[in-house]
This record gives structure tokens, sequence and C-alpha cells, in this order.
């Protein structure tokens, strides 16, 4: 059987992904007494502090060890 919607990405995956990070990243702020958003944007910058500490350790990883 074809599928109708030839060309047409499903993105309810990715929308169930979001509302769950969403929802475990603000909730604990939200309790806290800090705001649903406020919760959300210290998760994301936490998530960006990580990754450059991991491009930086990789980086001399590749550098200093191969």
């Amino acid at each position: 059987m074809e599928n109708n919607s030839k060309g047409k990405k499903d993105f309810s995956s990715a929308i169930a992904i979001a509302v769950f990070f969403s929802l475990s990243w603000g909730i604990p702020s939200l309790i806290r007494g800090d705001g649903f958003i406020n919760g959300i944007i210290e998760n994301i910058a936490a998530l960006i502090f990580l990754l450059v500490i991991a491009i930086i350790g990789f980086g001399i990883y590749k550098v200093f060890l191969e």
C-alpha cells in the first residue's frame, strides 16, 4: 500500500520529543518558582556549554593522544 502523503514529512515524533524535553526541563524550575521558560533557557544554556566542553576535550584528545 502506497503512502498518500508522498513528499510530506511527518514531524510528530520530533514534536513529541520537544514536548517531553520542554516539560522535563521546565517543570522543576516552575516548582522552584523560577518560571517555566527560565528553566528551559537555563537547560539549553547548560547543554550548549556541555557541547563546547565536549568539543574542546575531543580536540585535545585528537591532538595529544593520537
